[in-house]
């Protein structure tokens, strides 16, 4: 694995535009590439499909959602624009994932870092933060609240920043967050 450690957030080639637009991949134009932490054990696996802006299936059957990022839910506005989000950045990268365990949810689930490499790249080898871009373009939040113990919290909290000085995404508006999405309807 290459170890290139670049602060901030991976470019996409458009930020406005959810549908068709295709992760930059050029390492020149890239600002955040990253490969999984070398103190941490990887896994290479093959995603089956998005179930939400933060949560993959992976071929195994088994869900595993992005570490300390929180996306709008399916029934919230930028829900299907986060999950169509995640599903193109996944697809470009031929459904391989590098999956870093960051650690167990209370259901037992690896909650993980997930990172990709682009095939059709100049440098097939780069890995690019997926939790990093989604935040970074907006399509998620960083969950700072539960992040304390994240190896990449710099990237995520940087990348947050980008989202919300260029209002990108859940940044463009006046969104409810998720967790107070998800609260407020186990209220009822």
């Amino acid at each position: 694995m290459v170890a290139i450690a670049i602060t901030g957030g991976m470019v996409w080639a458009n930020h406005q535009s959810v549908n068709n637009s295709r992760v930059d991949y050029d390492h020149e134009n890239s600002s955040y590439v990253n490969s999984p932490n070398q103190d941490r054990s990887s896994k290479h696996l093959k995603a089956d499909h998005v179930l939400d802006g933060d949560t993959i299936k992976l071929a195994t059957g088994e869900s595993v959602p992005q570490s300390f990022t929180d996306s709008p839910e399916k029934s919230q506005p930028l829900g299907a624009e986060s999950g169509a989000r995640l599903q193109q950045l996944l697809e470009q990268a031929g459904n391989d994932v590098i999956l870093v365990e960051a650690e167990r949810d209370r259901y037992g689930r690896i909650v993980g870092d997930v990172f990709v490499r682009n095939k059709a790249s100049r440098n097939p080898e780069e890995e690019f933060f997926v939790n990093g871009e989604m935040v970074r373009s907006g399509m998620a939040y960083h969950y700072a609240r539960y992040s304390r113990n994240c190896s990449d919290r710099t990237a995520l909290e940087t990348s947050e920043e980008f989202a919300k000085s260029k209002k990108r995404g859940v940044w463009s508006g006046s969104y409810e967050k998720p967790w107070e999405f998800r609260r407020r309807q186990s209220e009822r």
